[in-house]
């Protein structure tokens, strides 16, 4: 019997493991709201579980930080030192949605101590984490998790881009390795580069459009998820929890018209592509999100792009587009980012990416395509303009952080670790360099495996088995428990 830890923010494990005979989970976590894509639609007994906990949703009852509340706070000085870095990290995640840091770092304190507790005082074989981890719950669990010489399977999605799948790679955390399916899959549905690009996606989105109702649609005209809000407050039934937290109204009415002013600074200071003008192109990512804000080494964009103008020879220029989901004001899929924008995008932010050397911004309405098509590289942290490069144009790749997905591997990726590599990077394409990814298609049948994308139940107990024995030949070097 294996006893493990289960995080799985969207449910897509739980059922899996809670028919596993071997396993015994210690605690569990997911995420999703109770009647919607959350724990209420799927077919399990909760109570089979020693710990169950909600994470990011709206029942009191099961709320992981309601109920660290009330649990006993038991920390030492030394204790608190040893993972210092984790909670810098972990209150720069609160941080978007929390602006108090003394509740942040209480909230810390609290569940550093309960996780401190659960591996001091329980044999965890395993953490398993079913998705990308944001920084918080999950990186304070594999942190520490390593740290007593529990192994750390994670596996995390790295492209959305076909309406109809997602694709995910499989990560030995432990040992930052992406685990080779290519001696077995079981039900693992192997990909290659043309599962990944859906041509229609905007034609199938239009049409499903037509469906909304009128009321719906002039909600969110109007006023979006904001306007959803107050109707709900009106009503008496407003109840926004985060993280344990109720997010008051204001909140998200200050950041709804930060954004719109931000976004109109923007537009007021970029400009459209110059013909002929040499460059490279950087696509914003959004923030905050998990790729920027929890995993990668370096999280400031502004130091990436300064990186760049810092190795650009006096002709070239660095093309930076800002993530177009900025303009999604009325989107409730993405309203999370209102509740603490003012951290994360400022007039500021903008100002002094103009101060650097040969840095344009660049009207959020041009075609991406044509900027990535046009470009004499591409340059990013990791995301989807990676996989659409590689697919469509293979213009030379510039990844500022290439352990964040199973892309990473491919060969002829500058892999950017310094601003030497940088340098060096540009250098090979200024004098010709033209890759070729020869490699891309393999990577992905050997590391990634793609599921529906409504699939919850993604992963067969012979399948999650088999990756458990394959870290468990990767041995972690020993380290020194508190």
């Amino acid at each position: 019997m294996k006893n493990i830890i289960l995080i799985d923010m969207g449910c897509q494990l739980i059922e899996t493991v809670s028919k596993m005979e071997d396993i015994n989970a210690e605690v569990v976590l997911i995420g999703g709201l109770p009647g919607n894509f959350g724990y209420k639609n799927i077919n399990i007994d909760i109570g089979k579980f020693k710990e169950f906990y909600l994470c990011r949703g709206y029942d009191k009852d099961l709320d992981f930080y309601f109920n660290l509340n009330n649990q006993k706070l038991d920390l030492t000085y030394e204790e608190i030192e040893q993972f210092r870095h984790l909670q810098l990290k972990v209150e720069h995640f609160f941080s978007r949605t929390i602006g108090d840091i003394n509740c942040i770092q209480n909230k810390y304190y609290h569940a550093l101590s309960y996780w401190l507790n659960i591996f001091k005082n329980k044999k965890i074989d395993y953490v398993i984490a079913s998705n990308i981890y944001h920084g918080e719950l999950e990186e304070m669990v594999v942190s520490i998790a390593k740290y007593f010489n529990v192994q750390v399977l994670m596996i995390e999605i790295f492209s959305s881009m076909n309406i109809h799948y997602r694709f995910y790679g499989v990560l030995n955390w432990n040992a930052k390795e992406y685990i080779s399916l290519r001696d077995y899959r079981g039900s693992l549905s192997e990909i290659s580069q043309n599962d990944i690009f859906f041509k229609d996606r905007n034609k199938i989105e239009k049409n499903n459009d037509k469906y909304k109702t009128i009321i719906h649609k002039t909600i969110n005209t109007l006023g979006g998820s904001v306007l959803t809000f107050l109707i709900l407050k009106m009503l008496g039934k407003y109840n926004v929890l985060f993280l344990g937290s109720k997010i008051p109204f204001r909140v998200y009415l200050s950041g709804y018209f930060h954004v719109k002013s931000i976004i109109k600074y923007y537009h007021k200071n970029s400009t459209k592509k110059i013909k002929n003008e040499k460059y490279l192109y950087y696509s914003l990512h959004f923030d905050p999100e998990a790729v920027t804000q929890a995993r990668a080494c370096i999280s400031s964009q502004l130091t990436l792009v300064k990186m760049l103008s810092d190795s650009v020879p006096d002709d070239i220029f660095i093309y930076v587009k800002e993530h177009p989901d900025y303009t999604m004001l009325n989107s409730n899929e993405l309203s999370f980012h209102l509740t603490n924008i003012k951290n994360f995008r400022s007039k500021v932010y903008y100002d002094e990416m103009l101060k650097m050397k040969n840095v344009r911004l660049i009207n959020i309405n041009e075609s991406s395509e044509d900027l990535v098509r046009d470009s004499l590289a591409v340059c990013s942290i990791t995301g989807s303009v990676v996989l659409e490069n590689i697919s469509k144009y293979k213009k030379p790749i510039l990844m500022f952080d290439s352990k964040l997905s199973p892309m990473g591997m491919i060969k002829d990726i500058f892999k950017i670790r310094s601003t030497d590599d940088c340098k060096n990077a540009l250098k090979q394409i200024c004098n010709g360099f033209t890759p070729d990814y020869n490699d891309f298609d393999e990577i992905l049948r050997e590391y990634t495996f793609k599921t529906g994308v409504e699939a919850r139940d993604f992963m067969s107990e012979k399948d999650l088995k088999c990756l458990l024995e394959k870290i468990d030949k990767n041995p972690i070097n020993n380290i020194k428990k508190i």
